[in-house]
């Protein structure tokens, strides 16, 4: 079936797209990782930026794919579409490189997801010193004020025997 493999196809351009797309969240991500939580908040405000465009383009792309695998599954009848299910129905070679893409998209979704957490529990280390900071500055400010004389009304005796 000619329309099956064509179908194929355009998913393959499409997964394609998206793994150029996970590859620059890599990238983004790695920076990421490589910058300071202190003195980078520009940085890291400009990389989520960057990651949210690209987890758009990247839903816009699964959009299409959920069209073309509606197609293919009421062409073939098939309710559960899998590469295996349409290997009879495409040449081995385009259903070796739908596969071989699904595997080199997993690997690279697997890697974001990694830095993903390490740098989330860096956040949570930076925020945690942060609180502590804090504390032990409203700990200091709160002593340094029992120390000061405060600025109010002092008591006054009037003497109302002169």
């Amino acid at each position: 079936m000619k329309i099956i493999s064509n179908l194929c196809g355009e998913i393959y351009e499409k997964l394609t797209n998206n793994l150029a797309f996970f590859q620059e969240m890599l990238k983004i991500t790695i920076q990421l990782e490589s910058k300071s939580l202190d003195t980078e908040v520009e940085f890291y405000l400009q990389s989520v930026e960057q990651r949210e465009k690209l987890i758009h383009e990247i839903d816009l792309e699964n959009q299409a794919i959920n069209v073309l695998l509606n197609k293919i599954a009421q062409r073939t009848g098939l309710k559960d579409f899998k590469f295996e299910s349409v290997q009879a129905y495409i040449p081995e070679e385009q259903y070796e490189n739908l596969t071989n893409l699904h595997v080199v998209t997993q690997k690279v979704i697997l890697q974001i997801q990694d830095l993903d957490r390490e740098y989330s529990q860096k956040i949570g280390l930076a925020k945690e010193a942060t609180a502590l900071s804090l504390h032990r500055i409203s700990n200091i400010n709160r002593q340094l004020k029992s120390y000061q004389r405060v600025d109010g009304h002092e008591a006054r005796f009037i003497d109302k025997t002169k």
